[in-house]
């Protein structure tokens, strides 16, 4: 295998022993597409553009929150600003099943992984999910702890008409230190009916 790693380099057995240039993707046909994406050299892209094509957000009704939607439709902040992100976050990972993870033990469920800051609140976080159901009591998040012998065990679970859920992720323990070095990472199983 040839190219780049980060971990050791490039593999300087195919061709010159240069890295691809600092800061985004660098490109040797100017005017070409792949996938539906313009492709440019670097230096070209940036002196015309200001920064590097990117490709259209994800789009997902398992986690409408994953997007900010601006002023004029588009995904992001309002064109020519900027986001300031909060500074403490904490990793969630969020099964993406019908089956609660607990009652089939040593099952791979599919799952998508969060960064998510420790001021939102289990509210918000339920909307940021999806859970929005009219009926609050429909509107669940449970955390999910792994049992250690490939099982999952059920945890805490905020319902949508609870007073619980003004609470911040901070004041739930899910704070910067769970990050699977210090104290395992958020899972959660969330649903809306």
């Amino acid at each position: 295998m040839h190219g780049w790693s980060t971990g050791q380099g490039y593999d300087s057995q195919r061709g010159q022993d240069v890295p691809p240039a600092l800061g985004g993707p660098c490109y040797p046909v100017s005017g070409a597409c792949i996938n539906g994406m313009p492709v440019y050299s670097s230096a070209q892209y940036v002196q015309s553009q200001g920064r590097y094509p990117q490709p259209h957000p994800v789009v997902s009704s398992n986690a409408p929150g994953i997007n900010m939607v601006n002023s004029t439709g588009g995904a992001g902040c309002e064109p020519g600003y900027n986001y300031l992100f909060y500074h403490d976050h904490t990793k969630i990972h969020v099964f993406l099943c019908q089956e609660p993870p607990w009652r089939a033990s040593g099952k791979d469920f599919p799952y998508v992984r969060f960064q998510v800051a420790t001021n939102t609140t289990i509210e918000q976080l339920m909307k940021g999910f999806g859970a929005c159901n009219q009926n609050p009591t429909k509107n669940r998040i449970t955390e999910v702890y792994q049992d250690g012998s490939g099982g999952w065990v059920r945890g805490v679970i905020f319902q949508g008409d609870n007073p619980q859920i003004k609470k911040t992720l901070k004041e739930c323990g899910w704070d910067g230190t769970r990050t699977g070095r210090e104290k395992p990472v958020v899972w959660l199983w969330v649903t809306k009916d």
